[in-house]
């Protein structure tokens, strides 16, 4: 019920949100039908990052589309005891394989003997 609870306080401004930088960011044009919103379909244009990002309300837009998605996901699953203890493991798993052995303390020894303090 927490997680529901926290779930609703976020996702209801945020959605607010980003409704409302859509409506002032895209352009909106009368319904002509459906061949007309198939046409061109599969195109997909490319624009210079210049133009799209003289738009400060289109780059806020575009940036929240992308990483509001990771955000909330370690927000509500990244920091769970589980999750952490997979992260710790990764971690020392790709250090082992750089050439540092995780030590008891809170740093890494390298195999010439140095320890480096996190």
């Amino acid at each position: 019920m927490c997680l529901a609870g926290i779930e609703v306080c976020f996702t209801v401004p945020l959605a607010s949100w980003a409704m409302y930088l859509n409506t002032h960011t895209i352009h909106m044009f009368p319904y002509k039908g459906w061949a007309n919103t198939h046409w061109g379909f599969f195109r997909v244009d490319q624009f210079p990052s210049l133009e799209w990002e003289a738009n400060p309300l289109l780059v806020t837009s575009l940036e929240l589309s992308r990483w509001a998605p990771v955000a909330c996901a370690f927000t509500f699953f990244g920091f769970a005891d589980e999750a952490r203890k997979h992260y710790r493991l990764a971690f020392t798993t790709v250090a082992k394989r750089v050439g540092y052995s995780v030590s008891s303390s809170s740093g890494f020894t390298t195999s010439t003997g140095y320890v480096l303090i996190l």
